[in-house]
C-alpha cells in the first residue's frame, strides 16, 4: 500500500488485495459458518470462524478469531455504510498474503484496514496476554510512526479493555470515537528512538 516516504501506489488499492480460500468446517449439525448479523456464541473458543454478508468487506467471506474482532468487523461495516459518496470499503488483512507492516525481526499483519471517507485507518486486535508481550512493542511503535509519518490514523484495540469499557454497546459515530478505546493514546512508546535516523523509511529499528 505504500512506497519509500509513504506514497500511495497509484493502482487501484482494491487490486493490491488477494482474495483467499476459506475452510468451512462441518461436523456432525455444526459449522464454522455465520452471517454477519450474528453474534460468535458464547461458547466460542477456538480460532477461524468464517462470517459471510458483509456489504463492505471487499470479500464475501471474512475469517476472524475472536468476538472483539467480529466487533470491529461490525463496527467498520456500519461507518462504511454511512458514507453518502459510497467509496469506503474494509479488509481484514490475512497474514503473509496482503499488507505487512515492516518491522525487525518479522512483518506483522494489523487485523483490519478501512478506507472510509476518504481516510485510511488501520486496527489491530489483541488479547491482553498478548498485548502486554514485549514482543508487541515493535508493532505498536509501528502503528505511531505510520500514523505520525504517514498520515493514517492507527488503533492498538485490546480485548478485555474494549470488552471493560462496552465497545460493543457503544454507538461508534466516527473513526475517531475509536481513541476511546485505543491503549496506544495512553502510552509513552518513544518512537523517536524507534525510528532510524531523521527520515524514517517503513520501520527500521536500530
Amino acid at each position: 500500500m505504500f512506497k519509500s516516504q509513504f506514497t500511495f501506489r497509484k493502482k487501484n488499492v482494491k487490486n493490491i488485495f488477494i482474495d483467499n480460500k476459506v475452510t468451512i468446517r462441518k461436523r456432525l449439525k455444526w459449522t464454522n459458518l455465520y452471517t454477519a448479523y450474528q453474534d460468535l456464541p458464547s461458547t466460542y473458543q477456538a480460532k477461524g470462524v468464517v462470517v459471510e454478508g458483509y456489504k463492505y468487506s471487499i470479500r464475501p467471506y471474512v475469517k476472524l478469531d475472536s468476538q472483539p474482532e467480529k466487533w470491529v468487523a461490525d463496527t467498520l461495516e456500519h461507518l462504511c455504510s454511512s458514507d453518502k459518496k459510497k467509496k469506503s470499503f474494509w479488509v481484514r488483512n490475512e497474514p503473509r498474503m496482503e499488507y505487512p507492516v515492516e518491522v525487525k525481526p518479522a512483518p506483522f499483519y494489523p487485523d483490519f484496514l478501512a478506507f472510509i471517507n476518504g481516510k485510511w485507518i488501520v486496527v489491530d486486535v489483541k488479547g491482553k496476554h498478548l498485548a502486554e508481550a514485549k514482543q508487541i512493542d515493535d508493532r505498536k511503535k509501528a502503528l505511531k510512526l505510520l500514523e505520525k509519518e504517514g498520515g493514517v490514523q492507527t488503533f492498538f484495540l485490546v480485548d478485555k479493555v474494549m470488552e471493560k469499557r462496552g465497545f460493543k454497546a457503544v454507538e461508534i459515530a466516527s473513526v475517531d470515537d475509536f481513541s476511546g478505546f485505543d491503549e496506544l493514546r495512553h502510552e509513552e512508546l518513544g518512537i523517536e528512538e524507534f525510528a532510524n535516523g531523521q527520515k524514517p523509511t517503513l520501520f527500521d529499528k536500530k
